[in-house]
């Protein structure tokens, strides 16, 4: 649907996106550029290689890997749309459309992350690549060829995801398989012995996991030293990798192949499954999860919260309780997660899920209400966002469209009049007028039971104002 294919009158197939900035760096041949949908304006990405020769070894290579790709199905695999094969400017160009990711130097470079946040940012990823690493090797008996950190691409929530099959090939290394004939795409840093010497028969009578265990390897250096692999004497420098994987380290880079440390191990480390993916683990899959395994979780998550970095609170786990509050998943106690991720943010607006406090049951008696069980610290926050919720919906005036947003300012609203001990009160009166306005014209817009709740707001503020 996103990269449809479309005939121009007169000419050949083409891709329905607009493609936009290209990276700095790619995997192999390849360019990767950031494109959006000409229908919808859905963002994504497009990676592009081109040869004069249409039979160019780099350019079968690639068909491989856009081939392998599409049969692929790991939720740490890239994610493919599309692909199209055109003719431009006497070269045969291959485009691959694949989900929004960026590439990792990229997004590491701008998170520059430090200290205990860097060591679980990276550490999570590290797991998301042993396991797509392993279910190439083990599951499906294949050989990627060519890790490195650049293979790994990473989407807007910060998930990491491989990519780059040009070389895949089955570990049997039967027929005419890439590996084998495009080998020299992968730099001499990256290829163990028996990759460098074209000693096909030690990969086929070694694990299938051994060339890609020397590259997953090679991988791990570049990620936590930041810098991308130069010569292959880098590999003893051994002071960048965290203490708790230095004997897994070594043992993927063994010079016997027999001797290589399979990735389904290395993704059994302590140190790979930490906090961070103890957290979003759950919260995946929180469907499976029983009544008091939540109660437990929600009542320990406000502690482990700043442990975990920033960014990944708000872009990984905040959409994560987002979705778990509006459709059930979480108890109502989660909220108390989800405003705290909220204050950890540089503005609580652009990144509270509106619809999550919308859909919160709010009978007129707030004793009764979920938002009530939030603290009374998180009540300014609600009362700050609330207000710029209501000037926007006057601004805009599409009350009948914002209903769920007019549903959080009632209950930011309702919650701060009831924390009458705070100065949330007194903040609040001199917005009552907006509020009667915005009262009216939600009725105006036959968006009653919302016109009637705050205009019960307004009764409440007032009762609330003469007992002062």
């Amino acid at each position: 649907m996103f990269a449809k294919l479309s005939a121009l009158v007169g000419g050949g197939p083409a891709l329905n996106v607009n493609i936009g900035h290209q990276y700095d760096t790619a995997w192999g041949c390849w360019t990767h550029h950031s494109c959006t949908s000409k229908d919808d304006g859905s963002a994504s990405s497009v990676f592009k290689i081109a040869a004069a020769d249409p039979n160019d070894v780099k350019l079968v290579a690639a068909r491989n890997g856009v081939k392998r790709l599409k049969m692929l199905r790991h939720p740490n695999v890239l994610a493919f749309k599309d692909s199209l094969e055109v003719q431009e400017k006497g070269q045969t160009v291959l485009y691959l459309i694949t989900e929004a990711v960026r590439p990792l130097a990229t997004v590491l470079q701008e998170l520059d992350l430090s200290g205990q946040h860097r060591d679980e940012y990276l550490a999570t990823g590290m797991l998301h690549m042993t396991n797509a690493v392993s279910f190439i090797n083990n599951s499906c008996n294949m050989i990627h060829g060519n890790l490195c950190m650049a293979a790994v691409v990473v989407t807007d929530s910060l998930d990491w995801k491989l990519h780059g099959f040009d070389l895949l090939s089955e570990h049997a290394l039967t027929g005419d398989f890439a590996l084998k004939h495009a080998s020299w795409m992968v730099a001499s840093q990256y290829k163990p012995a028996e990759l460098a010497k074209c000693e096909w028969e030690a990969v086929q009578q070694g694990p299938s996991w051994a060339v890609d265990s020397w590259g997953l390897g090679c991988m791990m250096q570049e990620v936590f030293s930041g810098q991308p692999l130069s010569a292959v004497e880098q590999l003893r420098r051994t002071d960048v990798i965290p203490p708790a994987l230095l004997a897994d380290y070594q043992k993927l880079l063994s010079s016997h192949t027999g001797r290589r440390l399979n990735p389904s191990k290395v993704a059994e480390s302590r140190f790979l499954n930490n906090k961070l993916v103890e957290v979003v683990g759950f919260m995946e899959n929180i469907s499976l999860k029983d009544s008091a395994e939540k109660d437990s979780f929600f009542k320990k998550l406000p502690a482990m919260i700043p442990a975990i970095p920033e960014p990944v609170a708000v872009r990984k786990l905040l959409p994560l309780l987002s979705s778990s509050l509006e459709f059930g998943g979480a108890p109502a106690s989660a909220v108390s997660s989800l405003m705290l991720i909220g204050r950890c943010a540089s503005c609580l607006l652009s990144v509270l899920p509106l619809p999550v406090l919308a859909v919160l049951p709010l009978p007129f008696d707030c004793t009764a209400s979920a938002v009530c069980l939030l603290p009374p610290p998180y009540a300014p926050m609600l009362l700050d966002c609330s207000i710029k919720l209501t000037e926007r919906l006057l601004e805009t005036g599409d009350y009948a469209q914002d209903g769920l947003h007019a549903r959080l300012a009632i209950v930011a609203f309702t919650r701060a009049a009831q924390a009458a001990a705070t100065s949330c009160l007194q903040d609040l009166l001199p917005y009552a007028a907006s509020i009667l306005k915005l009262a009216q014209q939600l009725n105006k817009a036959r968006n009653f039971v919302s016109a009637c709740e705050l205009c019960g707001v307004l009764a409440n503020l007032w009762h609330a104002a003469e007992q002062q």
